[in-house]
């Protein structure tokens, strides 16, 4: 069985605190900041939400009152 020869080395003791030679920056990276929603985009998906929320209801109301329920 023939092996590749080793002749790669490196000298880890010259490496920064936490530096790695492979995957540069995938093993140590700073935190990821959450995307938010400001202004105006938060008001028309608040807006949004209460129409879709009294929708269901006003939808619920009318199925129970089509069944005979008093409302």
């Amino acid at each position: 069985m023939n092996r590749a020869p080793r002749t790669c080395h490196h000298d880890t003791e010259s490496l920064p605190p936490g530096g790695y030679y492979f995957a540069t920056g995938t093993v140590e990276h700073g935190p990821r900041r959450a995307r938010r929603i400001t202004g105006w985009r938060r008001l028309v998906l608040e807006a949004i939400a209460l129409l879709a929320v009294s929708g269901l209801i006003g939808f619920a109301a009318g199925v129970l009152q089509a069944k005979g329920w008093p409302l």
